[in-house]
């Protein structure tokens, strides 16, 4: 039984470095980038398996897999520098890769299996730098290549067309086009137009609203923002050093009180820290709650959580 036992292992062993996947390979597991595209690989028994995803139209007849050995099939596929959704087909059944815990769910509600390709450049979406916030987009046969978003007046544009050449970005040897911006800390959304055509950051986080914007999130040096889950309760947080005063309110306070959109008690009032930012700690039982920040006496949400992707731009935290 023991000799049988160590026989089985052996080949469980030989299997794996005959096909290249070590046993570290296959806990990762996902597509891996190579020279010549992107490396799919799908590991069970099957007849036939294709790929489907925003890279061929969700076509599930236009790539197939090749079984390399018996149960292992791959794919290269020459993909740009972006994000990417797909699926396998396993004898006509659509599933996610089981390799790839990198997923996501689309408007639909379905859950889809995502790879980020970040090409020969390696980019990855908006960095804060010592300089500000460096944007990057690939396009190394582009003529022009401008950044546009609400912090510099969509760049200027008139009927979506831009001239200002203030908003041109700068490329460089790879192909890479960069420019470095000093946003304060807030929430900020844009888009890339890419000789005269309006993109979106392949790399950036999806701002969620209807024109496909991308959006950036600059958070202020050594300050945590967002909805935080304390021994005393949920702690909410909102930056802005020059306000007089900041109200937390949503349907756990009744809005705050309000009449009319206006806050006159100071029940609700956050209180200010020394580094600027106003705070508010509230117990709160489980359960989903919408709330905005009244800042100055301007109702805004809170750049830093959840959309609750609703008719009045509230933000949303879910307790458990």
């Amino acid at each position: 039984m023991f000799k049988k036992s160590l026989v089985l292992f052996a080949g469980i062993i030989l299997f794996y470095l005959g096909v290249g996947i070590t046993q570290e390979g296959l806990l990762k597991g996902g597509p891996q980038e190579l020279k010549d595209g992107v490396k799919f690989v799908y590991q069970g028994k099957a007849k036939k398996v294709s790929i489907a995803g925003t890279f061929n139209n969700w076509n599930k007849d236009a790539n197939y897999l090749k079984e390399e050995k018996p149960g292992l099939w791959s794919i290269v596929l020459p993909l740009s520098p972006g994000s990417y959704e797909y699926k396998f087909i396993v004898d006509g059944n659509w599933i996610t890769d089981p390799a790839n815990p990198q997923k996501v769910t689309d408007p639909d509600g379905n859950e889809n299996s995502v790879v980020k390709v970040k090409g020969p450049a390696g980019l990855e979406g908006p960095k804060i730098t010592e300089k500000g916030v460096l944007f990057t987009y690939y396009a190394p046969n582009a003529k022009e290549v401008y950044l546009a978003g609400d912090f510099n007046n969509w760049a200027d544009n008139q009927a979506g067309v831009v001239t200002n050449k203030e908003h041109l970005m700068k490329k460089e040897k790879n192909g890479v086009w960069s420019k470095t911006l000093q946003l304060a800390p807030g929430q900020y959304k844009y888009k890339f137009v890419v000789d005269g055509n309006w993109v979106a950051d392949p790399f950036g986080l999806s701002a969620g609203d209807d024109y496909g914007n991308s959006i950036v999130k600059v958070k202020p040096a050594g300050i945590e923002l967002g909805p935080q889950k304390t021994k005393e309760g949920i702690k909410f947080s909102y930056y802005a050093p020059d306000a007089e005063k900041v109200y937390l309110a949503g349907d756990f306070n009744n809005w705050a009180d309000n009449k009319n959109g206006v806050i006159t008690g100071d029940a609700h009032l956050m209180k200010k820290e020394k580094n600027g930012v106003w705070t508010k700690t509230l117990k709160l039982g489980p359960g989903q709650y919408k709330y905005k920040f009244v800042v100055d006496g301007n109702w805004v949400a809170d750049p830093f959580g959840l959309s609750a992707g609703d008719d009045y731009g509230n933000s949303i935290v879910e307790v458990k």
